[in-house]
């Protein structure tokens, strides 16, 4: 798990605000819901391939669809 100190660090680190959903493979702008094939980033199927992250201001944890920019990350390292 992931932890940032606000939401706008969130938004920072995530500036693109598309996620893929590990079902279908394609990108979604919802984190929780695919909009191509309705999987839902708390599907306990796919609990290795979502990403968990803590917002410490609001001291709230979230399971949404990799961003983007990890997916990216892990194709080029």
């Amino acid at each position: 798990m992931e932890i940032f100190e606000t939401i706008r660090d969130f938004n920072n680190e995530f500036s693109s605000k598309l996620y893929i959903c590990p079902s279908c493979r394609k990108m979604t702008p919802n984190p929780y819901k695919c909009i191509n094939c309705g999987m839902q980033a708390t599907n306990l199927l796919f609990a290795n391939e979502t990403y968990t992250y803590k917002i410490l201001e609001t001291n709230t944890v979230q399971q949404i669809f990799k961003p983007i920019e990890l997916e990216k990350g892990e194709l080029n390292g």
